[in-house]
């Protein structure tokens, strides 16, 4: 005879994780975005590629105003930062791959291992994020009272 435990006894399971937000519209941010790259948020950026050497401040920065999680694939010796909202892996900055300068092929197939947002800001100067949070927040037209997105607070 199976025995069913219940009541103070019965075991208790891990609460589930909340469910992923929705994703954004990509569409809007990612046109933002292009604009709002720049040598500020990364050093590797270039003029013909905007997106070059972005992935891991604009996954942290993407987390920090849509929530969601941030995922990472390997490429060679290196990580490669992204996004997941609901079922939807969005790699902002996939367009660096097809573009001049680029340091990487792209990935074959996403690894997407679940990381932190410390993860992904190691090795982001705080101003790199603070930059571009405050150029991201303005192309989408949102307020600017967020002392966390004013570089200059």
């Amino acid at each position: 005879m199976e025995r069913i435990l219940s009541g103070p006894a019965a075991p208790r399971l891990p609460p589930l994780p909340p469910p992923l937000p929705p994703p954004p519209d990509e569409t809007a941010i990612r046109c933002a975005l292009h604009g709002a790259w720049s040598r500020q948020t990364a050093a590797q950026w270039l003029p013909e590629n905007p997106a070059r050497g972005q992935c891991n401040v604009t996954a942290a920065v993407i987390f920090d105003l849509f929530g969601g999680q941030i995922l990472r694939t390997r490429l060679g010796d290196a990580w490669h930062y992204y996004n997941r909202f609901s079922d939807l892996r969005i790699d902002f900055t996939d367009s660096q791959f097809a573009a001049p300068g680029a340091l990487f092929a792209p990935p074959i197939a996403y690894d997407d291992e679940v990381t932190t947002r410390a993860a992904a800001m190691a090795g982001v100067a705080e101003r790199e994020h603070a930059v571009l949070r405050h150029a991201l927040i303005s192309a989408l037209g949102g307020p600017l009272d967020d002392p966390l997105a004013d570089p200059t607070a």
